[in-house]
């Protein structure tokens, strides 16, 4: 599986959708390629390249202490 790949052609289908409703649009191919990817990502797998971005702090919500160097996330 290569999400980089499936992301793209999840894309390109989105595309096909909403370029008014081309008769090329799949819906059922863009289902199996979520699918596969949301499998993919539910088992370990890397983020797609295009999902992976700076890494941002967030507030520390157990404690309310504001924000803090060890809790990070990754823009999306």
């Amino acid at each position: 599986m290569d999400p980089n790949a499936t992301l793209e052609m999840i894309r390109e289908q989105l595309k096909a959708f909403y370029a008014e409703r081309d008769a090329e649009f799949d819906a059922i191919a863009l289902a199996d390629m979520v699918a596969a990817l949301d499998d993919w990502l539910s088992r370990g797998g890397f983020l797609p390249d295009a999902w992976k971005g700076q890494t941002y702090s967030r507030p520390d919500i157990v404690n309310g202490t504001g924000w803090t160097r060890g809790a990070r996330f990754r823009q999306v």
